[in-house]
């Protein structure tokens, strides 16, 4: 028997919450699945009818992260489906905590992958998972690791930021950044 694709596989029993801020129109799942609720339509006619809900339709940002647009007060909101998951099935977000991944897919919301953490600690899980793209992994990248070194050995040998980013063709604070270390 084939599994069925629209379904995740199981764990733990699919469980659904409702997402309170959006007029309880929406649940999210333990498994990272939002759908609508079945909701009553009143025709211009005068006429009502039942509208069945669904599950809905997931589109993936650049970076990888799942993304839902939910509809209520005559607006939309696209959000992302891990701090939904997180916060329906978890907790509330504390002001300013990231939603960390724990197996660095950022496309697997199930609530057991997901940890609330400080922007600092995200970026280091990035950096284990190696999903946060660095120095010559960024596509626009213009430095390569020796040349990078040859900037730190000019910087250290009194040449000045200006002029380092004049020769290599990038601004002087990045120049200033590759020197103090913050960057490469």
């Amino acid at each position: 028997m084939a599994a069925n694709p629209k379904r995740p596989p199981l764990r733990d029993p699919e469980v659904w919450a409702l997402v309170l801020w959006a007029e309880s129109r929406y649940e999210v799942s333990s498994y990272g699945r939002a759908r609508s609720k079945p909701r009553e339509i009143k025709t211009y006619g005068g006429r009502s009818y039942t509208k069945p809900g669904r599950i809905l339709r997931p589109y993936i940002q650049r970076e990888g992260y799942v993304l839902v647009t939910l509809c209520f007060n005559n607006q939309r909101k696209t959000v992302l489906v891990h701090r939904l998951v997180y916060e329906f099935h978890k907790e509330p977000l504390k002001k300013g905590f990231d939603v960390a991944h724990l197996d660095g897919i950022r496309s697997n919301n199930t609530v057991w992958n997901l940890l609330q953490c400080t922007r600092i600690e995200n970026m280091e899980h990035q950096i284990f998972h190696q999903t946060r793209m660095r120095g010559e992994d960024r596509p626009a990248s213009k430095l390569t690791p020796e040349v990078v070194k040859q900037i730190r050995a000019a910087s250290y040998g009194g040449q000045s930021y200006r002029s380092l980013a004049k020769h290599h063709h990038v601004s002087a604070h990045t120049i200033g950044m590759i020197c103090r270390k913050e960057t490469w």
